[in-house]
């Protein structure tokens, strides 16, 4: 309703200004032939440009508006309460999967966090476990994307900590020739970067981590988004070119296998050599 009036405004002035500017060029062409002017006619070009400055003025408040009302839509989709220290991050995060799966299922789960998985504490650990019952019971489905540490100590740890989640509900899943509700994607080793980790669940929300410590990759605080417009472009993201960045884990494997494939070609060469190094 507001665009249809907005339209109508604009035309009903643009009219204005063309009439307008046609009668200024009659009155300058009557002026040429040294025609008498009309009465009315002196006044013609201040009413041109009032009207140009009224309808440059009237462009100029909507798009101002449109602006006020996108930035009041955002600070309205952020909820100034979540965003809370590192001990809620994990807490924060269930309770948002648990409300939003009580009703959709499976509810589509999407991860990515560049740096940090391979720091385990017992609140992660427990966070991958919560994670996995969701999973067994139907209400998510999971994919991850995971950045991979540069140590393959570090990648051990990682690994670990979710195949001891998961592999034991992805035999059941293999045996029983269904498909999996748990998919796992790796990206290169790399130096950990500061960067800010998603957790996508379904078109409802968006879970956003990040660290607040110089040094440390693990995350630390946390908030939530709320908006279908603005967790879908996430989604759109997520699926368009962070998945196809990483590579697959267990999509034709065992969780235990991919792990194994990936060590050996990321790491294997790497600790062969520091080996001879520290040899010599």
């Amino acid at each position: 309703m507001k665009g249809l009036l907005r339209r109508w405004i604009e035309r009903i002035e643009i009219i204005i200004i063309t009439v307008l500017a046609v009668l200024t060029l009659i009155v300058q062409a009557l002026d040429f032939l040294q025609i008498p002017q009309p009465a009315w006619a002196p006044g013609l070009s201040t009413l041109l440009v009032a009207a140009v400055a009224a309808f440059l003025v009237t462009v100029v408040g909507w798009r101002v508006l449109e602006i006020s009302e996108n930035v009041i839509r955002i600070r309205g989709a952020i909820r100034p309460d979540v965003a809370v220290q590192r001990e809620r991050v994990y807490e924060q995060s269930l309770a948002l999967l648990h409300r939003l799966s009580a009703d959709s299922r499976p509810l589509p789960v999407r991860a990515y966090v560049p740096a940090g998985v391979w720091i385990v504490d017992s609140a992660k650990r427990q966070w991958f476990e919560e994670l996995a019952k969701l999973v067994k019971s139907g209400r998510i489905t999971f994919t991850a994307v995971y950045g991979t540490p540069e140590t393959e100590p570090e990648f051990k740890q990682m690994n670990d900590l979710i195949e001891g989640a998961f592999a034991e509900i992805e035999q059941e899943w293999i045996s029983s020739r269904v498909p999996k509700g748990a998919l796992f994607y790796l990206l290169p080793p790399s130096r950990p970067k500061p960067g800010v980790a998603f957790l996508l669940v379904g078109q409802e929300a968006a879970d956003i981590g990040f660290p607040s410590t110089p040094g440390y990759a693990s995350l630390q605080r946390g908030l939530i988004i709320h908006g279908q417009d603005a967790v879908a472009a996430l989604v759109n993201w997520f699926e368009e070119l962070v998945q196809p960045s990483a590579q697959p884990i267990n999509t034709t494997q065992s969780i235990a296998d991919g792990f194994n494939a990936f060590a050996k070609t990321h790491y294997e060469g790497h600790s062969k050599m520091e080996s001879g190094l520290a040899a010599c």
